[in-house]
């Protein structure tokens, strides 16, 4: 897992190049490791598993990208690009501890917006894309409705608080919806579930932003 977070740091890139090294680079480090101390053989078990589960779990896209991390993930409206502030729903208790989901209202017409800011080391860039699920009525089950990416949503590592990018949707009904913050093509890095509620929420907005 170290060799996994300081390899693309050193590099200042990421994919399956970088991963399959730093995993190859530890178990080398295991096995020689084991060489010199002389041990039974099944000192070594632990090791290899670890490393075959890492391995099938990043073909899968199971783990996050390393070394990408989810700093913060806001949904709002009104949005001002230049501050990264917008009006969200005043969250009560439950939901800023999340055991309730959190919610968006809106008026007709009105965009809603998903931004979230992920922190890679500096220098390194990663392109991301948003995928948007809708939640079927019919089925009580999320369906992918939109993948947004764009040549501007790339990471660039080394700001503090993580890079920051959003996206928005015109005109969608309301429901249960789930965003995520992924690598492009490939893992998911965070994910948030919300509803969006038509008219005026009872505690109403609070202007937020992506520090």
């Amino acid at each position: 897992m170290f060799f996994n977070f300081l390899i693309p740091h050193l590099v200042h890139g990421m994919g399956a190049f970088w991963f399959f090294l730093s995993t190859f680079i530890s178990i080398g480090i295991c096995y020689l490791l084991w060489l010199k101390s002389e041990r039974h053989k099944r000192t070594l078990v632990a090791p290899v598993a670890i490393t075959f589960i890492l391995s099938v779990a990043y073909m899968a896209n199971w783990i996050a990208p390393v070394p990408l991390v989810l700093k913060q993930q806001i949904v709002c409206k009104n949005f001002d690009n230049v501050s990264y502030s917008c009006d969200a729903d005043h969250l009560n208790f439950w939901q800023k501890i999340g055991f309730s989901q959190a919610t968006i209202h809106k008026d007709e017409g009105e965009e809603i917006y998903f931004m979230s800011s992920v922190y890679g080391p500096a220098e390194l860039k990663a392109p991301v894309e948003f995928r948007w699920y809708y939640k079927e009525p019919s089925t009580g089950k999320f369906k992918l409705t939109d993948k947004i990416s764009s040549s501007r949503m790339v990471i660039r590592g080394g700001r503090d608080m993580g890079y920051r990018s959003y996206s928005k949707k015109k005109n969608i009904p309301s429901g249960d919806y789930r965003v995520e913050t992924a690598y492009k093509d490939g893992a998911v890095i965070g994910a948030t579930s919300f509803k969006v509620l038509d008219g005026m929420p009872k505690n109403g907005f609070v202007r937020d932003s992506l520090r």
